[in-house]
């Protein structure tokens, strides 16, 4: 593809605290310096971003760059898929990091200086990579479809993602995070589960934890799969089981990625996983940060479902 792009910039001015719509104007500018053609459009609700992606690229443009936390690059990468669940033309996804979540940013070498990340889009190098898909039936009954540009996870990542996006992230997105994974240990029991992988390898346990990666940084700033690679077509799949309160607290060297010698950690790959609830808990489904329905579900991975400007 030419490296030259009509591009659309998708500008969450909430992000951040709202430092980013404080901040916005001196952004635009060095864009300017950096694009010669692109148009803004700020974000006014949730959802709003993937509604603004997906029209962009049904109007022509080529790149699409999410302005904003790990949050907004979801919304975002959401809007690259149509209805039947295609991709909408060719498109290349844009990071300027400006939220407090930035693991997707991490994977990419990307510091948080979001007008150091602008030099990136001016640049020729674009990679190919893939996706995450889930599906669920919500209470109707009725099949919900969902990507994830990131990680999904289940067990306590989704109850922190839960504490998390109802507590206030004032004290940046690492800090936030701690608190939120402090007060959901005092909640969380472990979850009775079954993971059928690519339809024949059949794993059931107490998981606390079961993450289905994408890329290799979640949970503001865990090395959850320090192996994953973004274009091999594969989800790697890291579950913690039967542990305490204490000897998750203790597993600091998830920070460092060091933790899969750990008895307790389980890692494997591959295209499709099957995860059910082998009892009545509810157990939340968390994609990027954000939650959607509870399982049973099948995660997915989509290879090669857009560019990313590198």
């Amino acid at each position: 593809m030419n490296e030259s792009y009509r591009t659309l910039v998708i500008v969450n001015p909430c992000s951040g605290n709202g430092s980013t719509g404080r901040r916005w104007r001196s952004f635009e500018q060095r864009l300017g310096q950096v694009l010669s053609d692109f148009d803004v459009v700020h974000t006014t609700a949730r959802g709003h971003a993937t509604e603004l992606s997906s029209q962009g690229l049904r109007d022509g443009y080529q790149m699409i760059v999410a302005v904003g936390g790990d949050g907004t690059v979801h919304e975002v990468v959401n809007g690259f898929f149509d209805e039947a669940g295609q991709v909408i033309g060719q498109p290349v996804l844009g990071l300027m990091p400006a939220g407090t979540g930035g693991d997707y940013r991490k994977l990419w070498g990307l510091s948080s200086d979001t007008l150091e990340s602008i030099d990136r889009l001016a640049g020729k190098d674009v990679q190919l990579i893939d996706a995450g898909k889930v599906t669920w039936n919500n209470e109707a009954g009725q099949e919900q479809r969902r990507y994830f540009a990131n990680i999904a996870s289940v067990g306590l990542g989704g109850a922190v993602s839960k504490q998390a996006n109802e507590q206030s992230k004032i004290l940046g997105g690492k800090v936030s995070f701690f608190i939120a994974s402090a007060r959901a240990l005092l909640r969380h029991n472990n979850k009775d589960l079954t993971l059928e992988t690519d339809g024949k390898n059949t794993r059931q346990a107490l998981i606390t934890m079961a993450a289905f990666c994408i890329g290799r940084y979640f949970g503001g700033g865990m090395m959850v799969a320090p192996n994953a690679d973004p274009s091999d077509g594969l989800l790697d799949v890291v579950t913690v089981e039967n542990a305490t309160r204490m000897e998750m607290i203790a597993m600091t060297s998830i920070y460092k990625g060091e933790h899969l010698d750990n008895p307790k950690v389980q890692w494997w790959q591959g295209a499709e996983v099957l995860v059910s609830n082998n009892n009545s808990d509810e157990c939340l489904i968390e994609l990027d940060g954000e939650i959607y329905g509870t399982l049973p579900a099948r995660f997915s991975v989509l290879h090669q479902a857009f560019n990313i400007k590198i």
